[in-house]
């Protein structure tokens, strides 16, 4: 009898410890996995933040592949944001460098390079600089699709007036326009020096180029639009691949010029924003970091554009190019060996 107790006894027992196994184990499975620096995925199909990274760190890591752009033409000067791409190109947007096709690029340690603008777009808002010197740290491209409503992000730029480097935390409110992925409405805070940095993600890709823009029911309103990887990644890839020899400088542009959302994006209020963060450290190159590559870091190949470049013989000093947008830019040299840039959109640069 005591024999038959004790075997129930035990049988119970390994039924027991089974069922705690087998729930340990279910409960671990749920968790996201993070592994070999790439962050693992939630089941709410947001990235989480890595662990202990707060976006001071974030800033302190990729911090120094954002640059200030600093113009001065057409009796004006500007200041704007860029970020490193690859070894030896910017971007920014078209309306930061419009009234400057040379402007001077600087670091955040104060490092000022002489650089070169080889592309601009009206539609996207969207201008390379090409600098001779090779640029110490880059950052990638995140994937538009893996994007979610709420995921953090963080805006680094040179608002005015310090023009210094700072860090400004938000999230992703909504995509627009509706139904679509050209760009993020940010809940970050944003001001004239902002537009053309970087918005990154928790795993040091960037969801875009950050632009502050105004709402066309009230200009004095003014939100962090980001426009998307899949927005602008075959105009950077055209203009690397097919660089203009001279830009026209755009003196229709002027120093307080912020531009209007475009037609279709749906934006009734500004969200709210949380504070820029006090003024970090200037960022530094971090030891371990590899050579830059000599091509911009795409998660996934770049799409190409609509339409291939033209393979009929233009006029001579005439070359044309279509965007990605179905919005075609021509560039014209006269015989003067300087080029403008024109756009066959009657909407105002957004």
């Amino acid at each position: 009898m005591t024999r038959h107790r004790n075997c129930r006894i035990h049988v119970l027992l390994v039924v027991v410890l089974a069922s705690v196994a087998g729930f340990a184990c279910k409960a671990k499975s749920s968790e996201p996995v993070a592994g070999s620096g790439n962050a693992g995925r939630s089941l709410s199909g947001l990235r989480p933040a890595a662990v202990g990274v707060s976006d001071v760190v974030l800033a302190k890591r990729f911090g120094a592949a954002v640059w200030r752009v600093e113009t001065n033409g057409c009796g004006f000067t500007r200041s704007g944001s860029a970020f490193a791409v690859d070894a030896h190109h910017l971007v920014t947007n078209n309306h930061v460098i419009s009234n400057d096709s040379a402007p001077i690029v600087r670091s955040p340690t104060g490092q000022a390079l002489h650089g070169r603008v080889i592309g601009t777009s009206n539609t996207p808002d969207i201008a390379v600089i090409e600098v001779t010197e090779k640029l110490p740290l880059v950052v990638g491209w995140a994937r538009t699709a893996s994007l979610a409503i709420g995921e953090h992000v963080v805006l680094f730029g040179y608002p005015l007036p310090a023009r210094r480097f700072i860090v400004s935390s938000g999230s992703i409110v909504s995509f627009q326009p509706p139904g679509a992925r050209q760009a993020i409405l940010a809940s970050t805070a944003i001001e004239h020096g902002n537009s053309g940095g970087p918005a990154l993600l928790s795993d040091g890709t960037t969801a875009g180029v950050g632009t502050q823009m105004t709402l066309p029911h009230d200009p004095a309103k003014r939100v962090a639009i980001i426009f998307t990887t899949n927005t602008v990644r075959a105009t950077v890839d055209q203009f690397l691949q097919h660089p203009a020899a001279e830009v026209l400088s755009d003196c229709g542009i002027g120093p307080d010029y912020v531009p209007p959302l475009p037609p279709g994006y749906s934006v009734q209020t500004v969200p709210p924003t949380t504070p820029s963060l006090p003024t970090v450290p200037p960022p530094t190159v971090p030891e371990s970091t590899p050579e830059p590559p000599d091509a911009p870091i795409w998660d996934v190949p770049p799409a190409p554009p609509s339409s291939s470049v033209p393979t009929s013989t233009p006029t001579p000093g005439t070359s044309t190019s279509s965007m990605p947008t179905s919005t075609t830019s021509t560039s014209t040299t006269p015989s003067s060996t300087t080029s403008t840039s024109t756009s066959t959109t009657t909407q105002p640069a957004p």
